[in-house]
């Protein structure tokens, strides 16, 4: 039976979201690490979309990514400050800027991978 249409529709976006944060990784110094993180991502969200989501896919992308942020978070908390606006210009000025950017891509799928894993949706009401 088919989720429901607010269920189909964050897992559309995120499908979507994610397929093209892949796309863009290709200039990346670790374009595979990223290419991995966000194609697994998509999947994910893909297969929500589809209603074929195991429960233990989205925990094994939020373990792989909090391992990662906890990697990397205090080098980029330390990081935050010298940024400021480097931030919102899309060249990378330095490797501080690009770790607090790295640090937002973790999160981001940590909060997703973690809405689909707990969000367990109702059938849709057939009609």
């Amino acid at each position: 039976m088919p989720a429901s249409l607010p269920y189909r529709l964050f897992s559309a976006t995120l499908a979507v979201v994610f397929a093209l944060s892949t796309a863009v990784q290709f200039n990346d110094p670790d374009a595979w690490r990223w290419i991995a993180l966000y194609g697994a991502s998509a999947c994910a969200a893909g297969l929500a979309l589809a209603s074929r989501l195991s429960r233990w896919i989205p925990w094994i992308i939020f373990a792989v990514a909090a391992a990662w942020l906890i990697a990397i978070a205090g080098p980029a908390w330390r990081a935050l400050p010298e940024t400021g606006a480097s931030l919102l210009e899309m060249r990378m000025q330095d490797l501080n800027v690009e770790l607090v950017r790295e640090a937002g891509g973790l999160a981001i799928v940590l909060v997703s991978m973690l809405a689909l894993a707990l969000w367990r949706p109702a059938p849709a009401i057939a009609r």
